[in-house]
């Protein structure tokens, strides 16, 4: 990674992505799931597709957080008569990637509420986890950094392949994404590899919570190349949709702040999660028009 890229990843531009809530087309019968939804990018992006006139689905782990968030969101568009009118619909689904007996519940009450006629336009694999120090176990048993990034968007992703190869059929071409979630620290903290033999053959042989994190977020790189590539299977993978590894999270406000020191805030303070937003809008410059 060369220097260049590492800067914007870590400092990304406040007013440089081509495609902003200002220029975003009308997204009126699209629809869109963010995971993590009810906070920091995962909440901004929420709002501006909303705001676009798209159906968003906001799969999270805490109700009272994400009704929270609606709020917030419609009343952000409420007092503005020409954005309100255009304005789409927010519905909360409940959904704890380290319990993946609610991520199924959560893919299945999207499809029953979307019925046999419904769509998913594109899919953001965005809730995830900080590099937790002495994380517990997931209910299944799973290392928790692995269960909250990759795993659990993993599974989530099969499940609802099938109505994302629907969607596909009858929208443009490259236009159904799913956006897997990455890190910078991929390049800082994980092995050479990504992901160690060691971790493969016992994943609790791994302790230090940095590499955790950096292997979890190569993952997803590994998640999307592999989605990508399996699709002419037309099998249990889809078809048709474009899988993206994305972006940098850490320097921006959200809810895995919670995780860093103050000390690391006061010498790097975090930039707002509007410029995340903004940017990861890019992976959708083009289909959603």
């Amino acid at each position: 990674m060369t220097f260049a890229i590492s800067w914007t990843q870590f400092f990304p531009p406040r007013d440089g992505a081509p495609l902003t809530e200002a220029n975003l087309p009308n997204q009126a019968g699209k629809v869109f799931i963010v995971t993590g939804g009810s906070s920091g990018i995962g909440y901004e992006l929420s709002r501006i597709l909303y705001g676009a006139g798209g159906k968003v689905y906001m799969l999270t782990r805490s109700k009272e957080h994400a009704e929270d968030a609606i709020s917030r969101i419609r009343a952000h568009y409420a007092d503005d008569s020409d954005r309100s009118s255009k304005t789409g619909s927010l519905e909360f689904i409940y959904m704890d990637l380290i319990d993946f007996t609610t991520v199924k519940a959560a893919a299945q009450q999207f499809l029953d509420s979307e019925g046999p006629d419904g769509r998913l336009d594109v899919l953001f694999n965005n809730a995830g986890t900080g590099a937790l120090k002495d994380a517990p176990k997931t209910l299944q048993g799973h290392k928790y950094h692995f269960s909250t990034n990759s795993l659990g968007p993993y599974l989530l992703t099969r499940l609802l392949a099938p109505i994302l190869s629907q969607t596909a059929k009858t929208a443009p071409k490259d236009s159904v994404r799913v956006v897997w979630t990455a890190s910078v620290l991929v390049e800082l903290m994980s092995p050479k590899d990504g992901v160690r033999k060691e971790y493969l053959q016992d994943p609790f042989s791994i302790r230090n919570q940095n590499e955790l994190y950096g292997s979890s977020k190569a993952a997803n790189w590994f998640l999307a190349s592999e989605f990508a590539r399996r699709q002419p299977e037309a099998g249990v993978f889809g078809s048709g949709v474009v899988h993206l590894g994305s972006g940098q999270p850490g320097e921006l406000f959200h809810g895995h702040m919670t995780h860093r020191s103050l000390l690391v805030d006061l010498r790097r303070p975090p930039f707002p999660p509007t410029s995340g937003a903004r940017c990861r809008d890019i992976y959708v410059d083009g289909l959603l028009g």
